[in-house]
């Protein structure tokens, strides 16, 4: 079966947006980072104030990291996203957006775009994530083949049969 569609930055933002909530890579610098930076934050100020340092202010620096702590991971997605934005307007991303022709057999996927063609046999693909719009089915921790939920092109049995592949490949549960 074949199946036609665009991708545009959109699709690669929301890419990355499910890619920092379900990446190994995104999980572990979050940690590493919040706490990393929580700590530094909690003994520079320790360091800083050391002389006029009481009871009552290391109870608000606690909290304070503790917040911190807690609203860090927004502020990391944020910037990762301003991140990818700023990049995408440096970039060129002809070779990643535009027309898009996926070819699904029980082999795996053709995918064919204006400058490129890949395979990517069932077996390649390690997860699936989604979002409302779309499937990202990851072959690598940031690596995924991006496929909008919305296929109209395929009536109901070529898309009971699409998904019938993602099911057999442990992609669907």
């Amino acid at each position: 079966m074949e199946v036609y569609f665009q991708i545009e930055d959109s699709d690669l933002i929301a890419l990355q947006k499910n890619g920092i909530e379900t990446s190994i890579y995104h999980r572990r610098t979050l940690n590493r980072l919040r706490w990393f930076s929580s700590l530094l934050i909690f003994f520079l100020t320790i360091l800083i104030l050391k002389e006029t340092f009481t009871r009552q202010s290391l109870l608000i620096l606690s909290t304070a990291v503790i917040l911190y702590f807690i609203v860090f991971p927004v502020y990391y997605r944020t910037l990762a996203i301003i991140k990818l934005k700023t990049m995408l307007r440096r970039t060129n991303t002809s070779n990643m957006t535009g027309d898009c022709k996926l070819i699904i057999t029980e082999k795996g996927i053709n995918k064919e775009m204006e400058s490129t063609k890949s395979f990517f046999d069932w077996s390649a693909f390690e997860r699936m994530g989604q979002d409302n719009k779309r499937l990202f089915l990851y072959f690598g921790d940031m690596q995924a083949l991006i496929v909008p939920k919305e296929l109209p092109q395929l009536n109901q049995e070529k898309r009971d049969e699409f998904y019938s592949y993602l099911r057999d490949c442990s992609l669907i549960k």
